[in-house]
Formats: structure tokens, sequence, C-alpha cells
């Protein structure tokens, strides 16, 4: 038996007021953070992802393959290889994260420092590169 997972960015209005009245009192900035920048629609050679320590990852379009999103449980998650290397963002509404790397659009990724967001912006939670192959250096 296979069960069906329903998954919706509904929120009814009375819990949106109920969110804005909470961030208020507890003086959280709403959407200080976002989850990517785009280029205005002109093509890009390359973008970056920022994780939370601070160090930049940097990621050349013309070497990256298998891009997919895929959504379990309400998560979506956004991989891809480059180079010898998987990376996977998980998060909430990554499709047009999808969207601009997939049309070369994509300047940087950023990861979710912790700040309140709308459940219905993009946020990447969790950044993940790992290593597939390593190279031996020419003997």
């Amino acid at each position: 038996m296979t069960d069906n997972i329903i998954h919706t960015n509904y929120i009814n209005p009375i819990d949106r007021i109920l969110r804005s009245r909470e961030i208020e009192q507890r003086g959280l900035p709403m959407q200080d953070y976002k989850a990517f920048t785009l280029s205005e629609g002109r093509a890009q050679f390359s973008f970056s992802i920022k994780r939370l320590d601070g160090a930049l990852d940097g990621f050349m379009y013309h070497n990256i393959d298998n891009v997919a999103l895929n959504t379990l449980r309400g998560i979506d998650y956004l991989s891809f290889d480059h180079r010898g290397k998987a990376v996977t963002l998980s998060g909430q509404n990554l499709a047009p994260l999808f969207h601009a790397l997939m049309g070369h659009t994509l300047m940087e990724v950023h990861e979710h420092e912790g700040s309140v967001v709308e459940d219905d912006e993009p946020c990447v939670k969790r950044i993940e590169i790992t290593i597939l192959q390593k190279k031996e250096p020419f003997l």
C-alpha cells in the first residue's frame, strides 16, 4: 500500500495574522533573508554558494550536470553535480531557484541563518557538498 502525501502552502488568514503579531512582539525582522540573488535576466558564467560559516563555493555553469528538484514530505531538495562534487540544497519553495539555475541567471545562494521567513518565500535551510571523486595528482 502506498501512502499519498499531500502538501500545500496554504496558510489560514488567522494563522498569518497571529504569526505576524508574534513576529512583531518578538521584534524579529521580516524578510531580511533572501535565499538567492539573481542577475535580472542576464546570463551568467558562474554562481556561488555562501554557507553560514562564511565559506564560499564557486560553480561554473558549463560544468553542471544532473540538476533535479524533488519534494519529499514537504521539503524541497535541489541537487546537481559539478566536477566531482554532489551538491544538495534543502528547504522550502526552491522552484524559483531551480529555474534560475537552469536559466543561468543565478548569481549567489545564501544558507538560511535563522531569521523569520514567510512560508511562501524560498528558503535554503541546509547545504551539503560532497566530494564524489578525488583526483590523483600527476607524477
